[in-house]
């Protein structure tokens, strides 16, 4: 187990390095948690404040030619007649006024903006 601490307040940066070279890639970053009986848990939380807006949490994926991508999966199950497929859940924050949920495509600079498609599985099928 790697641990870091600060002792009061600090930033922690983990960071891959950047290249130069036209035909290299830059570095990748992984955080993974552990297999066993009962998987591991990755828990990415931002600030609470007492005073003030709580922290936020950022997911940005890198511009480019065509920009990377963000996606979210939840966990399959590994036995294909039983089980349960992971759930994908998204949730506002709840206070006087309740958070809201947005969902946007991407706008289109000389052509159409992206879709947004919803869609459910078809059962039986894996």
């Amino acid at each position: 187990m790697i641990r870091i601490c600060l002792i009061g307040a600090g930033n922690v940066a983990i960071a891959a390095g950047d290249t130069s070279a036209e035909a290299a890639s830059g570095g990748s970053t992984l955080v993974a948690a552990g297999a066993g009986a009962n998987g591991g848990s990755v828990d990415v939380r931002a600030g609470q404040s007492s005073v003030s807006r709580g922290g936020s949490v950022l997911f940005t994926a890198g511009k480019g030619q065509s920009g990377g991508n963000v996606k979210i999966n939840a966990g399959s199950n590994i036995a294909s007649e039983s089980g349960h497929g992971g759930d994908l859940e998204f949730v506002a924050g709840a206070g006087a006024t309740g958070g809201s949920v947005s969902l946007h495509s991407g706008a289109g600079t000389t052509s159409a903006s992206g879709n947004i498609v919803v869609g459910s599985a078809d059962g039986g099928a894996a």
